[in-house]
């Protein structure tokens, strides 16, 4: 979701407030700035999402007290994916593969994002990374539903992953890393794009609205994990 260019009234959307066109890395003065999260990445995907995947980590593992280490990588080729999982490559998101407890950024993903959200791309990767570390948080603490094959139970494991991320997104609000506003505005755009994506031949029948919930709905999920802070909102189960 990362544009090179981004036009007046798209960075308007993201910034909040009114046109304020800034130089990469400098951002609004209306709040935290995008590179704040990982000043010393700049907009390179890989290190940001290296440096957002330990950060989100770090998070969780301070607050289940157990390590949360799942290894999280950037354009897996398909032979680095287990067969079972390898489908959701041509889909060009991010997913969690549980067969090998590995999260998975596709390149598709990447460019999408770079295309769309240009200085803005950490907000971006911080939405795919932090919701798909929370599936590595709910498989942790053996989530009720978390192996669910209906579309109602995915629709539920979905957002509490999305709450899961509003947490984590909590801590940098309070940590000055992060602005809510624009930041809940950029989940809106990831998710909106994401959404729209065309499902491909290989999956045929899947459904992400069916499986994931309307972008409406994934907004409110992470807006109470954002607005609170606490895990326990999201319906997290105790760590057995």
């Amino acid at each position: 979701m990362a544009r090179g260019r981004l036009l007046c009234g798209v960075l308007a959307a993201l910034l909040l407030a009114g046109c304020t066109v800034q130089r990469a890395g400098h951002g609004s003065a209306s709040g935290p700035t995008p590179d704040v999260l990982c000043p010393r990445a700049g907009l390179d995907a890989t290190a940001l999402v290296n440096c957002l995947s330990a950060n989100v980590a770090r998070f969780w593992s301070g607050q289940l007290h157990e390590p949360i280490n799942e290894p999280v990588l950037v354009d897996p080729t398909p032979a680095s994916v287990p067969a079972g999982c390898r489908e959701f490559l041509s889909y060009g998101t991010a997913f969690f593969c549980t067969e090998n407890s590995t999260v998975y950024v596709t390149h598709k993903a990447i460019s999408r994002d770079q295309h769309n959200f240009g200085a803005f791309l950490p907000w971006a990767l911080a939405t795919i990374v932090s919701h798909e570390i929370g599936h590595v948080v709910q498989q942790a603490v053996h989530q009720p539903g978390f192996d669910t094959s209906t579309a109602a139970g995915s629709r539920h494991i979905e957002q509490q992953a999305d709450c899961l991320s509003g947490v984590w997104a909590h801590a940098q609000v309070t940590a000055k890393r992060l602005d809510p506003n624009g930041y809940r505005t950029a989940v809106r755009r990831e998710l909106a794009s994401v959404s729209s994506l065309p499902t491909p031949h290989g999956l045929s029948g899947y459904n992400e609205i069916r499986t994931h919930g309307s972008v409406a709905q994934r907004v409110k999920a992470l807006s109470v994990g954002l607005n609170s802070g606490s895990a326990d909102r999201c319906g997290l189960a105790h760590s057995q």
